[in-house]
């Protein structure tokens, strides 16, 4: 009896146990939803975590820069997708996922490269709601395991849980993260996209109203087919593309690493660059590039890619001319990587300053005036600006504005004052400086952490091609001091110097591919709109007020 006893109260308590640890087991298994419902196939997926987090982190940033919305930055977003928007619950994370359309049994293939990837949404409902999908990108959807599950495809699949993708091994935990088989997805869509670019191209070799192809037209097309060619062969050497977004203490990081096939073996040296960058005066903007991207910018012809006739150098893009001349194609030859950095005060108006690795100090100085007079004709045409030999100075060339009027001179004169030269010089053994601005001025410093080189240092896992380091505020007081020496800002109170809004931005070659990271401060930025906006409407309510005659001594007329 107490043997038949004491086997119940073991096979009670062995069940126990087996409950306890299948209940574990499964709280454990539901706790990972909804990244178990993304299928092994996946192409690209994008996951929103603390969603909460985000909006009110946004929401403050956007007051603070007097931007005024009803909704939610994911609310906004979402509503592409969920009519409802404000019905899901935010603390939960949101996935968007690029499935494959696999045919069903004895359904024909459809269209020429097969069926195309569909969307699939998956995110919690709040307790209580219920999620309306808009159909022009949803088909269908499921709630499962309290989860809601809406499709682009034609049919919703009932979700297989507990079930790892391969594409969630690149897929980081930050707030924003996303990951794409690109390799795996562009040989679907690759052929789409190089027919259409074919066929684009292909339309710029049109014969003129003669019924001829021009000399100018062929070049045009020729350089296109190159760069598309190019553009092709790297999207094929692509295997994946990952992408995170962490936001913390009002500052966003943002870092892409694009996967080749088979990476290049490099090593990382960012040594010369960070030297140079440290010897800049300046901080409002700068960047470095590597000679290699120099040249291979270089390369291309844009003025002729876009139809400009070949005598001309210069390329309007958003009323900014980009110049290319064989000049400085020869030049780019010569140098190495170099750093630039720009800044705007009332005291020196528009500076710049540069530093480049050269070869030789003797031939790249002995081909800047060559390059000096193919710039002469095209900057004073289409800039206004003189550029004239400085006399009894080598390799120094005095700039001046040429204004349409009186008000415009004015305006031109405080962003390049009168004394302003232009100035390349030898530094050092190996590098040229170059120099934009004042002749009694210091375009370079003592060593130091400049933005740039702070830039430069934290890369220290990218061979890096571009860096750039940016301060908006530096830039809007640099804007209105320059006004103020014009007489464009009576009526505004002078902007704050701080705080600073940073914005970086790096570009270069991993170990594994590409890499891209930026910074950016989103709450200085914020602010500095504000200030912005408010010296705007101080400036449109002085206008409003003063005497109808002008006697303010503001320049310019009515809408100035």
């Amino acid at each position: 009896m107490q043997s038949t006893w004491g086997t119940m109260c073991f096979m009670k308590i062995h069940t126990l146990i087996i409950s306890a640890i299948a209940l574990i087991i499964s709280s454990t298994s539901n706790a990972v939803h909804p990244r178990d419902f993304v299928s092994d196939g996946a192409l690209a997926i994008l996951s929103i975590r603390d969603g909460d987090a985000i909006n009110s982190l946004t929401k403050e940033v956007s007051q603070q820069a007097n931007f005024k919305s009803k909704e939610s930055l994911l609310a906004n977003y979402l509503s592409l997708f969920i009519i409802n928007p404000n019905s899901i619950d935010f603390s939960e994370e949101i996935i968007f996922v690029i499935e494959p359309t696999v045919a069903a049994d004895g359904q024909r293939p459809t269209g020429m490269f097969g069926a195309m990837p569909h969307l699939v949404f998956i995110c919690k409902p709040k307790e209580g709601k219920t999620l309306d999908i808009n159909k022009t990108y949803l088909t269908g959807s499921v709630l499962y395991d309290d989860w809601f599950i809406a499709s682009g495809g034609k049919t919703v699949i009932e979700p297989e849980t507990f079930n790892k993708s391969p594409i969630l091994k690149f897929l980081k935990k930050n707030q924003v993260s996303m990951a794409i088989k690109f390799g795996e997805l562009w040989k679907q869509i690759g052929p789409i996209v190089q027919m259409t670019g074919g066929m684009m191209v292909g339309s710029m070799n049109k014969p003129g109203s003669d019924g001829i192809i021009s000399p100018e037209t062929k070049k045009a097309a020729t350089d296109a087919r190159k760069a598309f060619g190019e553009l092709m062969k790297l999207c094929g050497d692509v295997e994946v593309i990952s992408m995170d977004v962490l936001i913390k203490d009002f500052k966003l990081a943002t870092s892409v690493n694009i996967s080749l096939k088979t990476p290049e073996d490099i090593s990382i040296n960012n040594k010369s660059m960070l030297q140079m960058a440290s010897l800049l005066a300046d901080d409002m903007f700068q960047y470095g590039m590597s000679s290699e991207l120099t040249r291979k910018l270089l390369d291309y012809d844009i003025a002729s890619m876009q139809g400009i006739p070949l005598d001309e150098s210069f390329l309007y893009a958003d009323g900014f001319p980009v110049i290319i001349t064989k000049g400085m194609k020869l030049l780019s030859d010569l140098s190495g990587d170099n750093v630039v950095s720009y800044n705007l005060t009332s005291q020196n108006g528009l500076s710049i300053a540069a530093l480049t690795e050269v070869e030789s100090q003797k031939e790249y100085l002995a081909a800047i005036p060559n390059l000096m007079n193919e710039f002469t004709g095209v900057l004073l045409n289409d800039m206004n600006m003189s550029i004239t030999p400085s006399v009894g100075t080598k390799n120094s060339w005095d700039i001046s504005m040429i204004g349409s009027g009186p008000n415009d001179q004015k305006i031109l004169n405080a962003i390049f004052p009168k004394n302003d030269t232009l100035r390349f010089r030898k530094y050092a053994k190996d590098k040229i400086s170059i120099a934009l601005g004042p002749s009694n001025w210091k375009s370079l410093s003592v060593k130091r952490a400049t933005p740039l080189a702070k830039t430069i240092k934290k890369s220290k896992d990218i061979d890096i091609d571009f860096a750039l380091s940016f301060d908006a505020r530096d830039f809007a007081c640099g804007f209105a001091d320059v006004s103020k020496v014009a007489g464009q800002a009576e009526g505004i109170t002078p902007l704050k110097t701080t705080p600073s809004a940073m914005v970086s931005f790096v570009f270069g070659r991993s170990r594994t591919g590409y890499a891209v990271q930026g910074e950016a401060d989103l709450m200085g930025m914020a602010k500095v709109m504000r200030d912005i906006e408010t010296a705007g409407k101080e400036r449109a309510a002085y206008i409003k007020t003063r005497p109808s005659n002008g006697a303010s001594g503001i320049v310019g007329a009515k809408g100035n």
